[in-house]
């Protein structure tokens, strides 16, 4: 097989790849981009919960109570009122405590703080990774072009 190389392209004390490396280095980074993509959407999905239970909190505020599907486990939902009463958290463990309002919208600020730091880390990264895979399919290219003209010139 004829293998295409960048040494063609790089000067005297550069390092010099062959084609198939930098092949091998663009499939890894679509692998990166595309795990990058999967987890922003999960923390999307996260964010959107996060929302909707500020939204609920405000009706609660509003109304004192308000109609919702509740989850038991396991994908099981049950029609029900919440009502503002009394409200609960859990704590790492799972152990559930009493909580006020308060401290229940204190603890979605800081929610609310991780998941935005979360996906500014993960927008940053997703840039860079396509930076990158931009960058080797430019690479890729030239090798193909200077594969080309290596050839047109043995031809000749």
């Amino acid at each position: 097989m004829n293998m295409a190389t960048i040494s063609d392209m790089a000067k005297p004390g550069e390092k010099r790849i062959d084609l198939n490396q930098v092949l091998q280095l663009r499939v890894g980074e679509r692998r990166k981009l595309k795990q990058l993509v999967r987890q922003r959407r999960s923390t999307e999905r996260i964010l959107l919960e996060h929302l909707n239970v500020r939204a609920t909190l405000k009706e609660l505020g509003e109304k004192g109570k308000v109609d919702s599907l509740i989850p038991l486990g396991g994908g099981i939902l049950i029609e029900g009122t919440i009502t503002s009463t009394a409200f609960k958290r859990t704590l790492p463990g799972n152990v559930i405590v009493n909580a006020t309002k308060k401290q229940v919208e204190a603890d979605l600020d800081e929610r609310q703080k991780i998941i935005e730091n979360e996906m500014k880390y993960l927008d940053s990264r997703i840039q860079d990774a396509s930076i990158n895979l931009q960058s080797l399919d430019a690479m890729v290219e030239m090798a193909k072009e200077a594969r080309a003209q290596k050839k047109a010139k043995k031809k000749k």
